[in-house]
């Protein structure tokens, strides 16, 4: 998200971590319907952490565009 900027609108998106971390108490700030993560791409740790506390987390790994899709 850091290096997002297209549309312009993607700039006022909160950011709440990068490929190394999640900000969980922004994540808890925001109150989101489901947390969508990247298998090879956001710790774990911070990922279970965000399940236990009650958020839906849906994790994928995508390799492909057509991989997406079949989601």
């Amino acid at each position: 998200m850091r290096y997002s900027d297209y549309p312009p609108k993607a700039q006022r998106v909160p950011r709440v971590g990068d490929a190394t971390r999640i900000d969980v108490e922004r994540v808890l700030a925001i109150k989101p319907d489901l947390i969508l993560g990247w298998q090879s791409g956001n710790p774990s740790g911070d990922l279970r952490r965000l399940e236990h506390l009650g958020f839906r987390v849906f994790v994928t790994e995508p390799r492909r565009l057509a991989d997406i899709a079949s989601v």
